[in-house]
């Protein structure tokens, strides 16, 4: 089976381009949900088949009768059972709840089923690999639905966003799954750190984006503390870092800018077109309802909705680009500003971590 997975860091805009996709004849997807299996591909669970053959070996549960799978990894069989597995991928919160409790209205989706169901696939196989566990689990979910094209799908991509997001998905995806297509979804620092801030102002976490106290007038809101995250930098910088080096071997791999998404839509379909070998026209890409009015009943908005630079103000840019880049885009005006701000915010942390661990100490 064809696989192809969307990836990228939180909030990127993942779930825009499955819906531009997942209406393609060519392409099947689970809708809005995320099927359970890439936790699969995780090295602890090698740990867990090396554990439970010795749990079998002694327990008087699992005789000779009790039916059974085996599982190739690294030359290597192991012989566990279904419900094993699915005690693994609970145990690794591979199941999207999330979208089963949000959006799932109608039980059009059923977990217990879906795992019962994948318990009665995998049963009395002898896998060489886990990619072919992932590829029954995919074919379970297909063949309960009704899809016209299913007794075609081999020649199809079978769509999914894994629930991990950042480098490590799609490490994983990259090393030890071969019949596959990546799609990462990018974005420019400054758009990434700014969807970052704003997506938990949308979500509540943050309350407002200017300062609602005195302390946050003298230092920063709190909406510019999670701009300014040097956590959330960093890990930004790795994973463009770790993506441009995965991509060098590994030619299944693309990356597409979300901005240039949005606002040339047809090249971004152009470059997926050529690395899917499919063809991607617009009547072919209707975007479900969810989407259309999440975007004000426009396919393609051809707008950024959040755009960092209509929005942020002039200060929040420049630090901002100081962070990710240094004095690169700085000018030697705004140097003096830029130094002040940054010390100010290195005081800041550092305060943070201080009153941290006197509470810490006081507690103790």
């Amino acid at each position: 089976m064809n696989k192809l997975y969307i990836c990228g860091l939180q909030g990127v805009g993942k779930g825009f381009l499955r819906g531009l996709l997942q209406n393609h004849p060519n392409i099947i997807g689970s809708n809005q949900y995320t099927l359970p299996g890439l936790s699969l591909l995780q090295s602890e669970f090698k740990e867990h088949l090396c554990r439970d053959q010795h749990v079998l070996a002694d327990d008087d549960l699992y005789s000779d009768q009790t039916r059974s799978l085996s599982i190739k990894i690294d030359h290597q069989c192991y012989l566990t059972y279904p419900g094993r597995v699915i005690k693994y991928i609970s145990m690794k919160n591979d199941i999207d709840y999330w979208a089963i409790d949000s959006i799932d209205r109608d039980n059009n989706y059923n977990v217990i089923k879906s795992l019962e169901s994948i318990a009665s696939t995998i049963v009395d196989k002898e896998y060489s690999s886990i990619e072919e566990i992932l590829d029954d689990i995919y074919s379970s979910y297909i063949g309960k639905q009704d899809i016209s094209t299913k007794s075609e799908y081999l020649k199809e991509y079978f769509l999914q966003i894994p629930l991990e997001n950042g480098i490590n998905s799609v490490r994983r995806i990259s090393s030890l799954i071969h019949n596959k297509k990546v799609i990462i979804i990018t974005r420019a620092h400054i758009s990434s750190s700014f969807m970052n801030a704003e997506r938990l102002l949308e979500r509540g976490y943050i309350n407002s984006r200017k300062s609602t106290s005195l302390l946050q007038r003298i230092t920063f809101s709190r909406y510019e503390r999670t701009l300014y995250s040097r956590k959330y930098i960093q890990k930004y910088n790795n994973f463009m870092f770790q993506i441009e080096k995965i991509m060098q071997t590994d030619k299944d791999i693309m990356t597409v800018d979300f901005d240039n998404m949005i606002l040339d839509p047809k090249s971004a379909l152009a470059s997926i077109e050529n690395q899917l070998k499919i063809n991607l026209s617009e009547k072919d890409n209707i975007a479900p309802e969810y989407l259309k009015k999440k975007y004000n009943d426009a396919l393609y908005p051809r707008a950024i909705k959040h755009n960092p630079i209509s929005i942020l103000e002039k200060k929040h840019i420049l630090m901002l680009e100081f962070l990710y880049k240094g004095f690169e885009n700085i000018r030697y005006t705004e140097y003096a500003y830029v130094l002040f701000t940054y010390l100010k915010l290195i005081c800041y942390e550092a305060l943070v971590v201080i009153i941290k661990f006197i509470k810490i100490r006081n507690y103790n």
